[in-house]
This record gives structure tokens, sequence and C-alpha cells, in this order.
């Protein structure tokens, strides 16, 4: 076995002192992949994988590498590493600690010495060094011509380099399954534009033809991507997939438990576009339910809190990354989008926004706390169950590069019929060649400055929040209204789409036959209003790109990049308004 102290330097002065002698299997860790680092603030990772029968403790090496300080670039460095077991035949995942908020945890451990972290960019290597000195393991790549401590442990030239970025986003160099003669050499690794992030180097292919962000080779019956058996989940090649974890926060109140009538509502809408999606809340839904359909091995119930964010200024509200990364399999982070179900973005609990999503990311937060929604009856429930499926869809949307506005970022378009319209999400689509106006109308007399008398209630809304689930309409937008003038704007053609019908968008209870000039999104302009097609731009590689945010239902956006994968926070702006179409629910029969 191999043995190290801890605790064992310093001063005795006058006192006993107590060190831990800590001994495991000897020299067992091996270096299993290495992930691009796509830009200089990227917090670099690697993966260990442990070949021996018994644990090992990573605690017994040290790390020699590249760093990099808020001041230079350090060709070589010796970290210590964190103290914790690999299992037999286990993998964890190494991971420069770049930021103050980035939680150990389900199989990722962070390094670093202070504002020093390991780095690295196209070249680079890797050592795993044992408490004597000697190199347990070795990888060089790239340009790089650094020789490992001990001799006999690597052979011949580098590997290939590492791709550096806006293309590495998700890539990897990675040990080839079965290779493991030493001395290691170049061909015992191979680049892969899949990273198996904390899983087993599994994808033999790069081919993605369904352009999902899952290669086509995984969604075949019996193969794995990281460890994970997505057909088994229901991955089909030539079919688009994605995967969402929803973990949701202890209690039993009615707004943070997500309810299957609402998933399988976004499920539907998905189904239409032959695009499957599937949620995974574990067993939430058992006894009562089947739970396989909805039950995918993730689902948490995490601590409650009344407040949860994106990365919080305020440290009275909960840091959505801390919660995943205590909460989500680090193997599942290439391939499950992740939302939670919380109460409140608001320090004081209060409603608020109804979510808030990374545009474009892979992380996002349904916040229905503070709305009054129960379930008290019939008409509470369906409220509650449509809510919860508008802000699901809405959220993923960001997650999938979708503004408010479509492409662009003018909310309330009454000619954008998409979830992602604050007109519409969480009201539910207009019933086109039917009181198409009708959500419009609700949000005219909701705002204290436009009072509209054609619609004041949900109940008096075509298919409302308050009807059959069944028949509330929740989707994205194909982009086939006509685009509408704020400044010539003709009643007569309604929200411009084939049949409709006139809106009275003056509220003056008749159709105008002559044009006019109205704002009437309220945004202080007269614009050239246009719809998108959703449909068509909806990204779901999120591995591929950067990350940023856009809060749901409210009066501020930001969106910004950032790392999806090796840095997955993001920034946002903090919601200082409710939505407009809050009203009271408890009447409601």
């Amino acid at each position: 076995q191999l043995c190290y102290i801890e605790g064992g330097e310093g001063v005795i002065d006058g006192a006993n002192v107590t060190v831990t002698i800590v001994c495991g299997a000897a020299n067992t860790v091996r270096i299993a992949e290495i992930g691009a680092c796509p830009l200089t603030g990227s917090s670099c990772w690697f993966e260990i994988f442990n070949i021996g029968a018994e644990p090992e403790n990573v605690g017994f090496y040290k790390l020699r590498t590249s760093a990099i300080s808020p001041s230079a670039f350090v060709p070589s460095r010796v970290f210590t590493l964190p103290s914790f077991a690999v299992p037999a035949f286990g993998r964890v995942v190494i991971q420069a600690k770049t930021a103050g908020s980035m939680p150990d945890g389900q199989g990722v451990y962070h390094v670093g010495d202070g504002s020093t972290v390991p780095y690295w960019s196209k070249d680079g290597f890797l050592e795993l060094l044992n408490p004597n000195g000697a190199t347990a393991d070795f990888v060089r790549w790239g340009a790089n011509t650094v020789e490992p401590t001990t001799g006999g442990i690597w052979a011949g030239g580098a590997c290939p380099e590492l791709p550096r970025g806006a293309g590495a986003y998700g890539r990897s160099l990675q040990h080839v399954v079965g290779r493991g003669s030493t001395p290691r050499t170049a061909s015992d690794f191979t680049l892969r534009a899949f990273a198996t992030y904390g899983g087993l180097n599994d994808v033999t292919s790069d081919i993605d033809n369904d352009n999902d962000g899952i290669p086509d080779v995984a969604e075949a019956e019996g193969q794995t991507f990281s460890s994970l058996n997505l057909y088994g989940m229901g991955a089909r090649q030539n079919q688009r997939d994605v995967f969402v974890e929803i973990d949701h926060m202890a209690g039993a109140d009615p707004a943070t438990l997500p309810r299957k009538e609402a998933l399988d509502r976004v499920v539907q809408a998905f189904q239409r576009r032959g695009i499957a999606i599937h949620f995974d809340v574990g067993d939430l839904f058992a006894p009562a339910f089947n739970p396989a359909l909805y039950n995918l091995g993730g689902g948490n119930e995490v601590p409650f809190a009344t407040a949860v964010n994106l990365a919080p200024s305020d440290s009275a509200i909960k840091n959505l990354y801390d919660i995943k990364g205590l909460n989500m399999a680090a193997n599942r982070r290439m391939v499950f989008y992740y939302q939670l179900f919380g109460w409140s973005q608001q320090k004081d609990g209060s409603g608020g926004s109804s979510g808030v999503g990374e545009m474009p990311g892979n992380d996002s937060i349904v916040t229905l706390g503070g709305f009054g929604l129960t379930a008290n009856n019939a008409a509470q429930r369906n409220v509650l169950t449509n809510y919860q499926a508008a802000s699901i869809m809405h959220e993923l949307g960001h997650n999938f590069g979708l503004r408010h506005g479509g492409g662009d970022s003018l909310n309330r378009k009454p000619n954008y019929v998409s979830v992602m319209n604050y007109l519409y999400s969480p009201l539910g689509l207009p019933t086109i060649g039917s009181v198409e106006g009708d959500r419009y109308y609700y949000y005219k007399s909701t705002d204290q400055k436009l009072k509209c008398p054609l619609t004041s209630s949900l109940t008096q809304l075509t298919n409302p929040p308050s009807g059959d689930p069944a028949k509330f309409v929740i989707d994205f937008s194909s982009g086939n209204s006509v685009n509408i003038d704020e400044g010539v704007l003709q009643e007569a053609e309604g929200l411009g789409r084939m049949d409709s019908v006139p809106v009275d968008y003056n509220c003056n209870k008749k159709t105008d036959t002559a044009s006019y000039s109205q704002d009437l999104n309220a945004d202080g302009a007269l614009d050239v209003l246009a719809d998108n097609n959703d449909w068509s731009a909806l990204d779901f590689v999120f591995r591929r790109s950067g990350s940023g945010a856009e809060n749901g239902p409210s009066l501020l956006e930001l969106q910004v990049h950032d790392d999806v994968l090796t840095d997955d926070t993001a920034h946002r702006t903090d919601e200082v308004c409710p939505p407009p179409f809050i009203e009271d629910l408890s009447a409601l029969e």
C-alpha cells in the first residue's frame, strides 16, 4: 500500500499534535480523459479512472501540469489533490476551481492553489505523482515536450493537440478503452467530439445525423454514452432526443412539485414536431403512476429554500449551480438539461418571475411559489397544471436559444404566437379564428395604464388556464403570421394568420376600417412586429456553445456567454416586477 500523512507539518509548541496516516492501494489511478479548454477563463478538467479492485484515495497523489494565475501562465506547477476515494473501477472528474461557488460532489472535485489553477490550451501535459515523487501516470499532447518525472512511463511523440476557441466546446482527448500498456503512447488516446465527462469513454463515432447532441452510435440498442443507457431511456437514431432532469424542492406545496399532466402537455407539444423530450423526475409519481416514463434514474428532492436563482449576488438566495452540483451525477452533464422547481427568486419569497433560464444553455428554474396556486378544486388544479406546462416550455425555450420575441427581444408582439411571448405565457396561446385577441385584451385590462373592458378575467379566455389541460394550447411559433406595422394598424388582419379574425387593438368595441397607429406591446416605440419560426431555430446541442441567462416573465433580460461544460454558471439580472397577469385565483371553482 501507499501511505501519506495528513496534518503532519507544523510547529509543536507545548501540546500534543494529532496526525492522520492514510493508506490505500498502490498506483491504481490513471488519466482517462482530458477536456478541451475553449477559453482562457475556462475551468480545465480531466478524468481519473481507478483500475484497481479496491477504492483508491486520490489524496495520495499530486498533480503536475501547466497553470494560470491572474498575472501569468505557469509552464509547470504541482497541485495537491483533495482527499477522497475513487471506487474500484470508478471514475471521477478533477476540475480547476476558477470560481468560489464550485461545490465538490457527484463525482466532481475541484483543485486550485489560491488564484492559481490548473490550465492548458491546445498543447499541454498532465502528470500524477506518487507520494514518493515518482510518476504514477502521464499524458502529453500538442507541441508540448515536457517529460515525465520517471522514465519508462511515456514513449514516443505527443497526442494530437486539443481544439481551442469556439470549436472546442464539449470535446476531449480520451483514453481508448482496452489500452492498458506501459509505457503509454499517443496511440492510446483519441480526440472525440463528444466528451464523456464522468463516465466510460464509450463513444466510438462522432456522427450525429439527427443533430440532437447525442452521437448516433449511443442511440442504438446495447450502446451507451458516458455510461448512460440512452436507448433504454427512449433515445433512437434519426430522432431528435432531448433529456431533462427535473429536481424539486422538498415540501407538499403543489407549486414546487411538477405535475405529470403538465409534463404530458410539453411532451405532446414536442411530439407533434417529431421531437422526443424525455423528462426525469425520479420516483416522484410512484406508485400512483407507472414511473418508467418519467423515472430515468435521476430527479431528486432537494432541501427547501425560500429563494433560488442563477448565481445570485445575495447570500440569502440559494445558488442553482450549487444545488445542481450536489445533486446531478457528473456523467449526465453532457446529455441532460437541468431544471429546478423552486419557490421564488425573490428573497422574501414573494411572487415575481415564473422562471429563469440560460440563453442558450442547459439550466433553468421554474418558480411559481408566490403565484397563489393551489389544487383545492378542478379549476385551481387546471391553472396549476397549465401554468407549470407553459413555464417549463418557456424556460426550456430559452435554453434552446429563443428570446421573448423569438429571434428578437421585442416582447408582447400579438402576432408572435409562441409560449415565449409574455402575452401567451403562462396564459396559453389564443385560438386563431375565435376571439384570437382575448389574451391581448386581458393583458391590456390588467395593466393599470391601459384599461380594456373586453376581457378582464382568466375565465373569459378561450381555452383558459382554468380549463381542461387537454385543450390548453402551448406551442412554439411556426412563423406563419404576417408582420404588424404599429404605425399603420389594420384591425381586420387580426394576428395576421390564415383564418384570422379581427382584433380590436384600441378596445373601442368595434372593428375599425381605417388604419391607425398604436404601440401594441407598450415598449415606447412604433415598430414593425415580426413573427418567428421558433421550431426551425431550436438548438439542442448546448455543449457546443456558451451560455447566458434570460428571465422568464419580467421586464428585464440579459445575455452573456460562458462555457456550459467547464464553467456551468451564468449571469442574470434580478427580477423587480411581478408579471402583470397575476389575479386572485382563490375564487376559481
